[in-house]
């Protein structure tokens, strides 16, 4: 019956409302009925700014794939709550976004930026914070920063991705050996990614019988690019131009190459054709002029004509349960399925630690970052959609070398796997086994 009055009333279903939550509080009962403490992950990437076409897109699918998580009863039973900060391609808001995530969130875990540039600082700071920061980066050179900092930043910041150089450019120069390649040109970004590579390719060249003659640079932005082009046509015997690079401007370097008309191989890793610079027609359709562009990868790209095995069965489980239902179309390359397979691996660490310590989330903010760390160093043959990953107390990054690369070329207007070339892909992979390629050298 309502009361006329109503306040009277109101006042006593505040009171059993409040007694109720004090209830609750005492014995422990979440205001969600059946609802499990949240594993609290912070999560940075640049989603505007020029770094945006290839970061973006890590968080685009990795966004929805945390709520599809949560549906599905989460980790463990355990929701993930995302805590999101966009970095806007700029160090010191990528920096500030950390120490807010550390200090005012109180996250459990840091991951994510793809970026060199950003990830070396992010790294810094969530040490301070002795919070695991997991890095996206491809690039070796932000361990090399870490390892050179303070004691106390190394133990707390992971590079969950591929190796990095060794992944991006071994393959490269042993496909150029096989097609009888002698003389390359780099055309590389001034980006600490950019420079990385090229460094890495002018010092591994010479062991796969290649000389570097040409190594021409562009700035981030570049739309640009008939100087450099230019120089490079002042070189004769140039068999292919290599690109490095993460930027758009990268893929556009590569595609004014093929307009310009050389007459050589072109042929970069795949952070150089993300599905948005594809998605440029100049970019697309330059890469289409035969022979097609190569690039190496890590299995987004030509996915469905791989063998069948854990990383190809990977990729078509995500895109058949997840990817499709959610985004209306399949998988169509690394940069679709590579903040996934990053973040398989903290899955994968968050099942291990709840299964162990299953009242973990109960203990103390400090009690909680440090499991984690200790989890992470230790977990072995984890098997994501990109290939195999191994940590220890020295290595940070943990991906065996190669265990997930494939090549592809762009063919009539999609990525097509190589399987003729993949022997010296393989041959990489069992050399790294063997100890006789070093990760850090």
């Amino acid at each position: 019956m309502k009361s006329k009055k109503g306040k009277p009333e109101f006042a006593v279903v505040m009171m059993v409302f409040g007694l109720l939550l004090t209830v609750m509080a005492v014995y422990g009962i979440s205001p969600v009925e059946g609802a499990e403490k949240a594993i609290k992950v912070g999560l940075v990437y640049d989603v505007s700014g020029p770094y945006a076409p290839i970061s973006k897109i890590n968080y685009d699918i990795l966004s929805p794939y945390i709520k599809y998580l949560n549906k599905e009863g989460g980790i463990a039973g355990h929701p993930v709550d995302l805590v999101f900060y966009d970095s806007a391609s700029d160090p010191a808001t990528a920096t500030s976004s950390v120490k807010k995530l550390t200090e005012q969130d109180k996250v459990y875990m840091i991951f994510g930026n793809t970026m060199t540039g950003n990830a070396i600082p992010m790294g810094l700071a969530a040490a301070d914070g002795k919070t695991v920061y997991a890095a996206h980066t491809g690039s070796i050179v932000a361990e090399q920063q870490w390892r050179k900092a303070k004691p106390h930043v190394f133990p707390w910041t992971f590079r969950v991705n591929i190796s990095g150089e060794p992944d991006m450019n071994l393959p490269i120069c042993a496909l150029l050996t096989e097609m009888k390649i002698k003389r390359i040109a780099l055309l590389y970004p001034e980006s600490a990614y950019g420079k990385a590579q090229s460094t890495y390719l002018r010092k591994i060249a010479p062991s796969y019988n290649l000389e570097v003659v040409a190594a021409e640079s562009y700035p981030v932005d570049a739309t640009v690019f008939g100087a450099q082009i230019a120089s490079l046509k002042k070189y004769s015997g140039i068999g292919a131009v290599v690109g490095c690079g993460a930027e758009l401007a990268s893929a556009l370097a590569i595609a004014a190459v093929r307009e310009a008309g050389m007459k050589v191989i072109t042929i970069s890793s795949v952070p150089n054709a993300s599905p948005e610079m594809m998605a440029v027609k100049k970019v697309s359709k330059a890469f289409d002029i035969q022979p097609g562009h190569i690039i190496q990868s890590w299995g987004g790209e030509g996915w469905e004509t791989m063998p069948r095995g854990p990383q190809r069965n990977q990729i078509e489980e995500f895109n058949n349960k997840f990817f499709r239902p959610t985004f209306g179309f399949d998988v169509s390359g690394f940069w679709y399925i590579s903040a996934f397979a990053n973040w398989q691996v903290h899955q994968k660490t968050w099942e291990r630690i709840l299964k162990d310590k299953p009242g973990i989330l109960d203990q103390d903010l400090a009690t909680i970052r440090s499991a984690y760390r200790d989890y992470l160093e230790k977990m072995k043959n984890v098997q994501t959609c990109v290939g195999v990953f191994s940590f220890s107390p020295d290595d940070h990054n943990g991906y065996e070398i190669c265990s997930g690369v494939n090549l592809a070329q762009w063919v009539d207007g999609k990525w097509v796997y190589l399987p003729q070339y993949q022997r010296v892909v393989n041959a990489i992979a069992d050399q790294a086994r063997k100890g006789q390629i070093k990760k850090y050298d």
